[in-house]
């Protein structure tokens, strides 16, 4: 078996589905329902994302103390309403509450490729494939190279 072949896109494809189902069984509104209805954004490569507040790394700032908790405040109840959007605890620090919405949405930000994989059709595997290679964490983000690669380019 050889990555890319039809047997491994195969039982990648049904592996995929069973995780889809399984989140989609946890999740408090459906898969698309939080996606339409989500205001924060997850994107480990926005060179900004510390500084808006919509992101998932949102660092409450600004000018004054005042300022400061109004940005907190509306950044914690962001994350309020996403976690209960998704049914999950809303107790905890707000760094808690950040970490455990952060979790769920990079799933969920894998599940938008794996829906998108999962409903190519036969002419369009060579496209999946691509989507599910770019699924896996990459150095330039920050994360860990995928396999097959030495981290330096070759």
């Amino acid at each position: 078996m050889h990555v890319g072949d039809e047997v491994s896109i195969t039982a990648f494809q049904q592996e995929l589905e069973t995780q889809l189902d399984a989140y989609l069984a946890n999740c408090g509104l459906s898969f698309q329902e939080v996606k339409n209805k989500s205001k924060i954004i997850y994107d480990p490569c926005d060179v900004s994302r510390e500084s808006n507040k919509y992101s998932i790394d949102f660092i409450p700032h600004g000018g004054t103390e005042e300022e400061r908790m109004e940005s907190q405040a509306f950044f914690s109840q962001l994350l309020a309403t996403e976690l209960w959007m998704r049914k999950l605890t809303l107790s905890g620090s707000l760094e808690d509450r950040r970490m455990r919405l952060k979790q769920y949405l990079m799933v969920e930000q894998k599940l938008n490729m794996i829906v998108s994989a999962i409903s190519r059709s036969e002419e369009g595997k060579e496209t999946a494939m691509i989507l599910i290679l770019q699924a896996i964490p990459c150095k330039p983000c920050g994360r860990e190279t995928y396999i097959g690669t030495s981290g330096n380019g070759s």
